[in-house]
């Protein structure tokens, strides 16, 4: 029963569901006193002393350890973009996995506070503006208001629905860049998903809430880590959901690389999040709404106290990247495996073999650093 109680509310925190009280970023002081009316949600740990997000500390930012128990383990699974649930929230937007037809298998992932648990993504979201953010580095974008426009969150369950991991990605448009072809493809998603809500909620018009994006290329799949930056490392620390009721059940993974975005995707972005107008339910019939972003657009919580929390900070990702050799070529490593001992094998038998071929001296042999491994954006 607590685990039913436990994914119910979880399901209601994360879809803002109708059955809540209302809440809004402009008064965000008042979480922690709403009540709520789902029989199945009846927690609040908006006060509670492990809240997210966090302000990382500039120690930590500005140093990283190599060391861990085990790397991040990413494998992205075979779903393609029409497998993916589309939707609008007074949030943000987000995409989950129908994990309830298997028709494709899931990404899911290992991680080093618990590397024999197997995590799922169950969904992402976007929200408007960054939640978190470096202290001090307000500082040094001086200037410029744009140095972190939206957030990514990639939201995992172990199997028994008791505790998540969310990988943030911080994204910040830049300028003469190229579009990123997979954030262009979500776009164009959620703004066909805002266009069959709007047939529904203005003209009446029956619509599916679960439509798949029916312009993309069927056999296309989709990686959602694909786009977690090149070479990321990451900060670690244990928190909460960051929209009520806030549960404290999160262990966060938050990449110390932005995601760099075009402007036109940055605006696309702000526009589906603050012209949300409601859903369409799964009778195809729409539910009005209206977004409950703060005056300034923005769906982003407030930094939380540390409240002395560990926050780890491993840098080991920019320089120790490999897609996996093994038996599981999809599976991929961001973390502690180090790439010098893969190396130092291959350079071994390279050198072993020119012997062979022309009877020279192991000492003789010119070194040359290998190239680093990248999986390009």
């Amino acid at each position: 029963m607590k685990l039913v109680v436990i994914w119910s509310t979880i399901i209601s925190c994360h879809q803002a569901s109708s059955t809540t009280t209302e809440w809004n970023y402009s008064e965000q002081d008042n979480w922690p006193n709403i009540e709520f009316s789902n029989p199945t949600t009846t927690v609040n740990e908006c006060a509670g002393d492990r809240q997210s997000p966090i302000l990382i500390p500039f120690d930590v930012a500005m140093t990283c350890s190599d060391e861990a128990a085990s790397p991040i383990r990413f494998t992205p699974g075979n779903c393609a973009i029409q497998d993916l649930i589309f939707e609008g929230e007074p949030h943000g937007i987000k995409a989950s996995f129908d994990l309830s037809n298997k028709k494709c298998t899931p990404p899911t992932a290992t991680f080093p506070h618990a590397p024999n648990e197997l995590y799922t993504v169950v969904q992402f979201h976007v929200h408007a503006k960054c939640e978190h953010y470096i202290q001090g580095e307000e500082y040094y974008y001086s200037g410029n208001t744009n140095y972190c426009d939206h957030e990514l969150h990639i939201v995992h369950w172990n199997a028994n629905r008791t505790n998540a991991v969310v990988v943030g990605i911080r994204m910040a448009r830049g300028k003469d860049v190229q579009e990123l072809k997979d954030m262009n493809t979500l776009i164009e998603c959620w703004q066909e998903n805002r266009a069959h809500t709007y047939a529904a909620c203005t003209n009446g018009e029956v619509s599916s809430s679960f439509a798949s994006c029916e312009q993309q290329n069927d056999d296309e799949l989709f990686n959602v880590y694909g786009l977690i930056p090149t070479n990321s490392g990451f900060y670690h620390y244990e928190g909460s959901l960051t929209t009520p009721p806030c549960l404290q059940i999160v262990s966060w993974y938050l990449m110390d690389v932005k995601l760099t975005i075009t402007s036109g995707q940055a605006n696309s972005i702000e526009d589906l999040i603050t012209g949300y107008i409601g859903k369409v339910n799964e009778d195809g019939i729409c539910e009005k709404g209206v977004s409950n972003a703060a005056a300034d657009g923005s769906t982003s919580r407030n930094s939380q106290p540390l409240n002395n929390r560990l926050v780890t900070h491993s840098c080991a990702a920019i320089d120790h990247y490999y897609f996996s050799l093994g038996t599981d070529s999809s599976s991929f490593v961001v973390g502690m495996v180090p790439l010098g001992a893969l190396f130092a094998v291959c350079w071994i038998l390279y050198v072993f073999r020119l012997r062979l071929l022309s009877r020279q001296s192991l000492f003789t042999m010119p070194l040359v650093a290998p190239a680093k491994l990248d999986r390009g954006h």
